[in-house]
């Protein structure tokens, strides 16, 4: 994920380079809790708590540019 980057053009480019059943995005708050959002809710407005280390996974059928993502888990390291 870059600082610069839109998850517009982002889910774009994946949708384009990979078929895949899975995939692991990494990066950097506020950017990847502000993708989950998108992803889950259709806006940037839901509040995540990522903690550094943490990890999320989202289940979804088809990737879109909004709503289209559930929840599934969501866990914060033990530091």
């Amino acid at each position: 994920l870059l600082p610069e980057g839109s998850n517009a053009d982002l889910i774009a480019d994946i949708k384009s380079k990979y078929l895949v059943d899975s995939l692991l995005v990494v990066g950097h708050d506020p950017n990847l809790s502000l993708l989950i959002s998108q992803l889950v809710t259709g806006t940037p407005d839901l509040l995540i708590d990522l903690k550094k280390g943490g990890l999320c996974k989202l289940a979804i059928d088809e990737l879109t540019d909004g709503k289209c993502a559930t929840l599934e888990i969501l866990l914060t390291p033990n530091f």
